[in-house]
């Protein structure tokens, strides 16, 4: 029993397999078994995923650069001196929806 304790905590699965076969709980260690493979099917589906976000991640941060660059030129634009040739206001209610008023601004200066 001791040594049977000794593989678990060393982390020896085959081998504690093994072992397990030899003796009478067979059933046990064919629970063992397609545990342990389900669980290497995850990790290979989990590897996947890692190695694929690994992949679109250098894009996702430029999307991200891109866009604050875009956001913050938009901000500096507006402090600087923002003004409108002429607006519209429509007003807008879909589906029993509050109403709303959009102001759609033709040009910027």
């Amino acid at each position: 029993m001791c040594l049977l304790r000794e593989r678990l905590n060393s982390l020896f699965g085959p081998e504690l397999l093994r072992s397990a076969s030899d003796s009478s709980s067979s059933g046990h260690a064919e629970s063992l078994a397609a545990t342990l493979a389900e669980h290497r099917q995850h990790l290979v589906s989990i590897q996947g995923l890692v190695d694929q976000l690994k992949e679109v991640i250098p894009a996702m941060q430029m999307s991200i650069s891109d866009l604050t660059e875009e956001v913050n030129n938009i901000s500096s634009t507006m402090v600087d001196g923002f003004c409108v040739q002429s607006s519209t206001t429509v007003q807008c209610q879909s589906a029993g929806r509050q109403l709303v008023d959009l102001v759609i601004i033709d040009e910027l200066c």
